[in-house]
């Protein structure tokens, strides 16, 4: 819990993320700073910030995860081609590119092959395939260090502005970033990969934006809907969510987006994370 706030800056994200209320991640901070005699955040801040002992702390239980996660790791590798495990970790987003239902194909033409499926955030998900608790991760390719991994595109998507219909703008054939700075925007959370690409967007356009808010993808639509906000998502939102009085318009200069699969270049790739991904190409 004390990792998660700390590293997704703030008790309301964190308890999103943990999914567990703020008042519970509280008392379980305020139990750990009571068991280490310590206080682990400066409270006199809005934000969240370490104390000098909290930092020491945050450094140590991070050390104390990868080495426990390593163990586990080794532990795999000894048994991986017998057992023939596969762990897919994989944002959210995987939802609007029917990753479920091709997952599930994969394993009824691959029954030798037993596949364990987490969804996680940006952060950890990089995280747990760094540490080996994922063999591969499916995300949008955004940022991703390509030194360090090897990636595999398995879908592309698109940028667009979803807008009521009752906005002018809903009958435009294309838009600038620039003509939405005094349009009220909903956000994606700042965790996502999606924020930080929509960030430096703004930032290329030197826009400061008028974010009204921060939701997950169908609140956003109901925000969107009402005419409360404007929003930038992924194209293929639309395939999963209601878009009664929404209209999608395209960017002036298109914004395209990967969704690959990345995979750690200093791990040994095994036989069923190598079939995947050819089934993956093929969809």
């Amino acid at each position: 819990y004390f990792v998660t706030i700390v590293e997704y800056k703030t008790y309301q994200e964190a308890s999103v993320i943990l999914n567990i209320s703020q008042s519970s991640l509280s008392k379980s901070i305020q139990r750990l700073e009571n068991e280490l005699n310590v206080q682990l955040f400066d409270r006199t801040k809005r934000t969240v910030s370490l104390t000098k002992e909290g930092t020491l702390v945050y450094s140590d239980f991070k050390a104390i995860l990868a080495s426990y996660h390593r163990m586990l790791n080794h532990l795999n590798e000894v048994s991986i081609d017998a057992q023939n495990i596969l762990k897919i970790g994989y944002l959210p987003i995987a939802s609007l590119y029917g990753m479920s239902s091709k997952i599930l194909e994969f394993t009824k033409k691959n029954p030798s092959v037993k596949v364990i499926k987490k969804e996680v955030e940006l952060t950890p998900i990089l995280d747990e395939l760094d540490i080996g608790s994922s063999d591969l991760a499916i995300l949008h390719d955004i940022n991703i260090d390509k030194k360090k991994y090897n990636t595999y595109k398995i879908d592309e998507d698109e940028l667009v502005l979803f807008v009521s219909n009752d906005n002018p703008i809903s009958k435009r054939k294309s838009i600038s970033l620039s003509e939405l700075e005094k349009e009220n925007i909903m956000s994606v959370p700042t965790y996502s990969a999606i924020y930080k690409f929509c960030q430096n967007l703004w930032r290329k356009c030197g826009i400061e934006p008028r974010v009204v808010g921060y939701a997950r993808s169908d609140s956003i639509l109901d925000s969107v809907r009402t005419g409360e906000a404007v929003s930038l998502l992924m194209k293929r939102t639309s395939s999963i969510f209601n878009m009664d009085n929404i209209s999608m318009v395209p960017l002036d200069n298109p914004e395209k987006c990967d969704l690959v699969i990345a995979l750690l270049k200093s791990r040994k790739t095994n036989d069923a994370t190598k079939k995947f991904i050819k089934f993956m190409q093929k969809q």
